[in-house]
């Protein structure tokens, strides 16, 4: 009992003060899976709302950023903050390009989950011949 006295004492906390970096941008963790007809990319972003996040896609690039702003406490003074305000961003470069008319993405509980369907366009096909007197 002693012990958890000391280390919940102020003069037992060995902790340093820093300050988080708005600036700093960490990796933000996914996880890309496939399906037949579409990409899907799961991200962990605890913290971020919907309007934090932004996706930008481009072919098959798909950038995503997200943002979470610092909260404050009313009535206390940190000590050690190693989450807060910062800054997440992610590029994912898939094997093709992606229906960018019919992308969605949803944000619940802190995961990001964005659907890309697959463009279909180098699908094997039937070409149909055309009789002699058909063109």
């Amino acid at each position: 009992m002693r012990m958890l006295k000391n280390l919940l004492s102020p003069r037992g906390l060995r902790t340093k003060r820093v300050e988080p970096d708005p600036d700093r941008v960490v990796p933000l963790a996914v996880c890309l899976y496939e399906t037949d007809d579409a990409y899907h990319v799961v991200g962990d972003a605890p913290g971020v709302e919907r309007d934090g996040v932004e996706l930008i896609a481009d072919g098959s690039r798909l950038t995503i950023r997200a943002a979470v702003a610092g909260e404050e406490v009313n009535g206390y003074q940190p000590l050690l903050t190693e989450y807060g305000a910062r800054r997440m961003e992610r590029v994912v470069t898939l094997p093709e390009e992606i229906d960018l008319e019919h992308a969605q993405a949803s944000l619940h509980d802190g995961s990001l989950h964005v659907v890309l369907p697959r463009t279909h366009r180098n699908q094997a096909r039937r070409i149909p011949v055309a009789r002699d007197n058909d063109h």
